[in-house]
């Protein structure tokens, strides 16, 4: 007997001395750790006066007059932007008609008819005249909750749409002051690049004078050839600046709802006058500032 439980003994003993005991570990919270209470989520001031349109307040970052008249009024002008909002305010109608099921439904109608026959042996005319009137009330309960699910759907697509006439006014204000301001500055480089030009021409016209009186040397019209391709190189520089100019103009109008001619340019120059950086704005908000 003491032989057959010997090995049981040997592998209890075995177990219980591999067996380890598995206590958990206390992860204290992020807020603990820095000695702070960190929200759930992140929060900011509002500003009243910027009022309740995302595409408000932000476009006076930029200190343009300009920019912040072309941005307010892109609710009259832009076909886009007028398209959305009678979305979301035919959504809102609907939601409001749907709601209407709830309540009973009157119906009451009135009929008018006049005959005129011809009767006995002296064909008198005899007239009549009847007068028909009829109410009808219908009113379905909702007993299974059917008609309110209805009426909270509708509400839940108008609220949808809401959210998508804010998406469509931020996006398109942000289109549109990114091609203002992509405009000013191709403007800024055409005009760095026609000084450039003037430059160029300056020096084309200097070598070919020491080209001619015999005062450059051996390399003299090399520097000529070479003067001439740098002012040639440029002018095709300013060719293109030109043509990005144009279709940047084009798509600004597009944008603001007027013909793509070519000619409107809000801004004459970059701003140069942006708000400062607030304290605890996240770092991935500071990557979408232009500067």
């Amino acid at each position: 007997m003491q032989r057959s439980l010997l090995p049981v003994f040997l592998s209890v003993l075995a177990l219980v001395q591999s067996a380890c005991v598995l206590t958990p570990v206390e992860v204290p919270e992020a807020g603990a750790m820095v000695g702070a209470e960190i929200p759930a989520a992140w929060t900011a001031s509002h500003d009243a006066s910027s009022g309740g349109s995302p595409r408000a307040g932000w476009v006076a970052d930029f200190g343009s007059d300009q920019l912040v008249d072309l941005v307010g009024a892109l609710e009259t002008t832009s076909p886009n932007l007028r398209g959305a909002l009678a979305r979301a305010r035919q959504a809102e109608e609907r939601a409001r008609i749907q709601g209407a099921s709830l309540w009973p439904q009157i119906d009451w109608s009135l009929r008018t008819t006049r005959s005129q026959n011809l009767r006995g042996a002296a064909f008198r005319s005899v007239r009549a005249n009847n007068f028909n009137s009829s109410v009808g009330v219908d009113w379905e309960v909702d007993l299974w909750g059917q008609l309110r699910d209805l009426k909270a759907a509708d509400w839940a697509s108008a609220e949808s749409q809401g959210f998508l006439l804010d998406a469509a006014e931020l996006s398109l204000a942000a289109r549109v002051v990114e091609q203002a301001l992509r405009a000013a500055e191709l403007e800024e480089q055409i005009s760095l690049v026609k000084r450039r030009i003037n430059l160029l021409g300056k020096n084309v016209r200097f070598t070919e004078r020491q080209f001619s009186s015999g005062a450059g040397g051996e390399r003299a019209g090399s520097d000529v050839a070479l003067a001439r391709s740098d002012e040639a190189r440029l002018r095709a520089t300013l060719l293109a600046e030109q043509q990005r100019l144009d279709a940047a103009t084009r798509l600004l109008e597009e944008l603001i709802g007027r013909y793509p001619a070519g000619q409107f340019r809000p801004l004459k120059s970059l701003p140069n006058t942006l708000r400062d950086i607030p304290a605890g704005l996240p770092t991935d908000l500071l990557s979408r500032r232009p500067d």
